[in-house]
């Protein structure tokens, strides 16, 4: 057995050659170091999907202001869209979203970093479901666009393109 880098323990199970602990345990410690080294790249890899679905969200975004209008749940993102620039908005998103991925990537080596990318990925996936399902029923939609248009619902905005 000592050819195998384990070593019988008296009390009953196997230390690892080194004779520290359970080769079990020592096994588990190994697998946490890759993680935990891992970590880094895991993040930039989410954040890199953050961006593409980010970049994606925006491109539907001034798709529907641009054409029909759309109600719009974000109170910040509905006041930089009534002042009726696409240009602002895409200045806005661009600056939030660098500021936002930039404090990940600066995070990146720690827990609370992997956790704030992991959460923006989930958040970023559930959103680019909700795009695709909405354009998937939009045709069935279109009246209802319509008349969404001239009810004053504050939340409506669009865009003329200027």
């Amino acid at each position: 057995m000592a050819t195998l880098g384990i070593v019988p323990r008296s009390a009953g199970g196997l230390l690892d050659s080194s004779g520290k602990g359970p080769a079990g345990a020592a096994g588990r410690g190994a697998r946490v170091e890759r993680w935990v080294a891992g970590r880094p790249r895991r993040v930039v890899l989410l954040l890199v999907a953050v961006l593409l679905m980010s970049l994606g969200d925006l491109y539907m975004t001034l798709t529907y202001l641009l054409n029909v209008g759309m109600l719009e749940g974000n109170p910040i993102a509905r006041a930089v869209m009534v002042m009726d620039r696409p240009g602002l908005l895409i200045g806005w998103k661009v600056v939030s979203l660098g500021l936002g991925l930039g404090i990940l990537y600066w995070a990146r080596r720690s827990r609370n970093g992997e956790l704030g990318a992991w959460v923006c990925f989930v958040l970023l996936s559930w959103l680019t479901v909700h795009w695709s399902s909405y354009n998937a029923e939009v045709v069935e939609l279109t009246p209802a666009i319509a008349e969404m248009g001239t009810l004053r619902d504050h939340r409506w905005v669009t865009m003329a393109g200027g």
